[in-house]
């Protein structure tokens, strides 16, 4: 159970991109790259 979270997160993560990618593409990836970092860095904390 919390090992599939994230990975839901992340498939939800790609498919808002695929949807947002030809409006602001810069935006998206700002956004991504925080919530991938925010999600390593909690799997981190958690793994500990």
């Amino acid at each position: 159970m919390v090992r599939v979270a994230p990975l839901v997160i992340a498939i939800v993560l790609m498919g808002y991109t695929m949807y947002s990618w030809n409006n602001d593409s810069k935006q998206s990836m700002l956004i991504i790259q925080l919530l991938l970092g925010f999600m390593v860095g909690g799997n981190r904390d958690t793994n500990l």
